[in-house]
């Protein structure tokens, strides 16, 4: 064999390895290779935010009225005169307006039982008091009689009779410490039933002790 034909058979040898290496003269098909994913961070769950507490509203309960009753109409106050003027006049409507006679008062103070005897309350001034006095008597002229310091001086748990001049004075003070709670009698005719006989009409001097009726005076004390 020439050297020709050696090397032409060769070249065509080469050839066909070249080709039978290329596919037969096609591009030969590559690998796919996946596409590397861009990372995504993951999507976080959302969780709702935990609500304060909130505590409910209470209902609002109006508050009970305190019952207030209904202010009576005020009457019109009577002054202190008229109470008085309206006691008395009850008072002595009544036919409570005792008196006792010097007689009955000359015979409690000698029976002998001095348990029983009477406080005795004169209610003339003080210089006539002491001109002459029934025996034993205390003096508090009648237009303080109603001080508390006086009455204070008088048994509540004892018969007082009551004397003046001529009674009339003596009653007025009698009428006073019933309507307080005394037990309270007006001598009759005052000091001058006292010291006169019956017969007041005569006009013997009152306050002397030398010349009485039989009822004993005390004098200056």
């Amino acid at each position: 064999m020439s050297k020709r034909i050696l090397v032409t058979l060769l070249l065509a040898a080469m050839l066909a390895l070249a080709l039978a290496g290329c596919g037969g003269g096609q591009e030969p098909t590559p690998t796919p290779v996946p596409p590397t994913p861009t990372p995504v961070p993951p999507t976080p769950t959302p969780v709702p935010p935990t609500p304060t507490p909130v505590p409910p509203t209470p209902t609002p309960v109006p508050p009970t009225p305190t019952p207030v009753p209904p202010t009576p109409t005020p009457e019109p106050m009577a002054t202190a005169f008229e109470l008085i003027r309206e006691a008395a006049a009850e008072y002595l409507g009544s036919g409570k307006a005792p008196v006792i006679s010097a007689q009955a008062l000359f015979e409690n103070l000698n029976d002998g039982d001095p348990d029983n005897d009477p406080f005795i309350l004169s209610v003339r001034a003080p210089e006539h008091y002491q001109l002459g006095h029934v025996p034993g008597a205390i003096n508090i002229p009648w237009r303080t009689i109603a001080q508390p310091e006086n009455l204070a001086k008088l048994p509540p748990d004892r018969p007082i009779v009551v004397y003046c001049y001529t009674g009339h004075t003596g009653q007025v003070a009698t009428t006073i410490l019933n309507l307080l709670g005394y037990d309270a009698v007006n001598l009759k005719f005052g000091i001058m039933g006292w010291t006169l006989d019956d017969n007041v009409l005569a006009q013997k001097p009152r306050f002397d002790p030398a010349d009485v009726a039989g009822y004993p005076t005390e004098a200056g004390m």
